[in-house]
């Protein structure tokens, strides 16, 4: 019986209500003296449900009667098989294996498959299940969050599925939550989008994307929080949304990263000169929390909507593969309200976070800067502590913290130095500097003749190769220029480059 009504709304459940004949059979070594044990029972079922054993005995309508001995001994291979049948039932209906594939992953169907296998016609071979503890336990044990830190597929020792990266030589382990969220079209176009954005024009090796990195830093953002599971005090104080919302966090950092982003922040300083602030530029945080706001500006509505292959935005897959609001991951990553999640957010936001370790690590392997090379991003996450509620309570500007022992200070340090060399000599050498130069040259010209608009630079070019967003600034400052908006004396930087002429002196 199925109970119906309000009572089923708020917690559905099977009663039994009839056991029918249904007799205590004792055990085959119960009492030798009993004399019931020789005796002869009816065995009535319903025949989907009965084992070929006892199939004879079942279908003999002249005398379908067995002893209580060789009922007994079918026990409890009889039970286990008629689960077997409720097992291939319900796989057989497209609905029930489509939600269980959902909680399970496609690749752990294969194994409920198998244990169907195993259910059928069961028997003392040890490839079968040999009691109802067994089943359980193996049921228990099948979605990968049963075997993860904290409940958390993404925690899990062995990916459910993963994305290789050449830096990590290994699958970055992508829960069915996290590959939904990758195969969104927003996070997609990250494969378009240069790490250095031109740095590759001068150590020819710099061309890996924002997606690599993105993944990366998501990775290590899990690896750093399974080093402090094992401190017990986290692992019994922090809850699994505060783990939840530090993993997306991570994940989506570079959602909001555009083409030339670091030339345009550059005009970030002036947003108080008309011009400049006719324009609309946004850093890449801002322009995340417009990708995932739901009540951003009206001009980023049309990217805002961007729909995946199932019709959901990218905040609808945040919510429905991961429960998240996009609004409270925001304030806690601001405004962390205990020291816990000051800790969670700090992963993401302190000099050495998993962001600048990821590219330290990244820009190292592509460019052939060996200063990335040597970055040891374990030990500095096994120092890594919450820090304590007294030191928590007396920060005054942020609450976004992180404490680090003694012990790993010069891991620290080496990567501090190394973040600096590698400005030094990759991102800030002077042809790259130059090159740089000649993008905010174009974008301060149209600026000054406010014939720029931000948001459409990032709708134009935002599944363009850094190529075409430098073709999509050209054509602007050209059309500008013969507009007369731009004097037609002002010369045009970029021409040499796009036409791949170089000249040396």
């Amino acid at each position: 019986m199925i109970r119906s009504g309000a009572l089923a709304q708020e917690s559905p459940s099977a009663v039994i209500i009839d056991l029918g004949i249904s007799h205590h059979v004792p055990p085959q070594d119960h009492d030798p003296a009993d004399s019931r044990r020789d005796e002869y029972t009816y065995y009535f079922a319903t025949a989907d449900y009965v084992p070929d054993v006892l199939r004879p005995v079942f279908a003999n309508r002249n005398r379908p009667q067995v002893s209580r001995r060789e009922l007994r001994l079918q026990f409890p291979w009889l039970d286990l098989h008629a689960f077997g049948v409720v097992i291939g039932r319900l796989l057989a209906e497209p609905a029930v294996e489509a939600t269980l594939a959902a909680h399970l992953g496609r690749v752990n169907m294969e194994a409920l498959h198998d244990m169907r296998r195993r259910l059928d016609n069961p028997g003392d071979s040890s490839d079968y299940f040999r009691s109802a503890l067994d089943v359980e336990q193996a049921l228990k044990r099948l979605p990968f969050s049963k075997i993860s830190p904290l409940g958390l597929a993404e925690l899990a020792p062995v990916p459910e599925k993963g994305v290789i990266l050449p830096t990590s030589r290994a699958r970055v382990p992508c829960s069915t939550r996290v590959d939904a969220v990758i195969s969104h079209p927003l996070f997609q176009r990250l494969h378009n989008l240069p790490q250095l954005d031109l740095l590759h024009y001068v150590l020819p090796g710099a061309t890996h994307t924002r997606f690599v990195h993105a993944l990366h830093t998501y990775d290590l953002a899990r690896t750093a929080i399974c080093h402090q599971l094992d401190d017990w005090r986290f692992r019994i104080s922090v809850a699994t949304k505060d783990v939840d919302c530090a993993l997306f966090m991570a994940l989506l950092d570079s959602v909001g990263r555009y083409h030339f982003q670091h030339m345009f922040e550059d005009f970030l300083h002036d947003r108080g000169q008309p011009n400049v602030r006719s324009a609309g530029l946004l850093a890449d945080h801002e322009l995340l929390n417009e990708l995932m706001s739901t009540d951003g500006k009206d001009e980023y509505a049309e990217l805002r909507g961007t729909r995946d292959s199932k019709g959901r935005n990218l905040g609808d897959v945040l919510t429905e593969c991961a429960g998240l609001e996009w609004a409270e991951m925001r304030r806690r990553q601001a405004n962390p309200t205990s020291p816990i999640q000051g800790f969670l957010a700090g992963l993401l936001s302190n000099p050495v976070d998993v962001d600048k370790l990821a590219y330290l690590i990244d820009d190292s392997a592509f460019s052939g800067l060996p200063f990335g090379q040597a970055v040891a991003p374990g030990p500095i996450f096994e120092a890594l502590r919450v820090p304590a509620k007294t030191d928590w309570d007396g920060l005054l500007d942020t609450k976004v913290a992180v404490a680090v022992r003694e012990k790993a200070l010069s891991y620290v340090e080496q990567a501090v130095l190394s973040r600096y060399w590698n400005i030094q000599t990759g991102y800030w050498y002077r042809t790259n500097r130059s090159l740089q130069a000649m993008v905010k040259y174009q974008i301060g010209e149209l600026l000054k003749a406010r014939s720029l608009s931000f948001s459409e630079f990032i709708l134009s070019t935002l599944h363009l190769s850094d190529d075409g967003a430098l073709r999509w600034l050209d054509a602007k400052f050209r059309s500008a220029r013969k507009a007369g908006a731009i004097p037609e004396e002002t010369v045009n930087p970029m021409e040499g480059l796009l036409q791949s002429r170089r000249e040396t002196r």
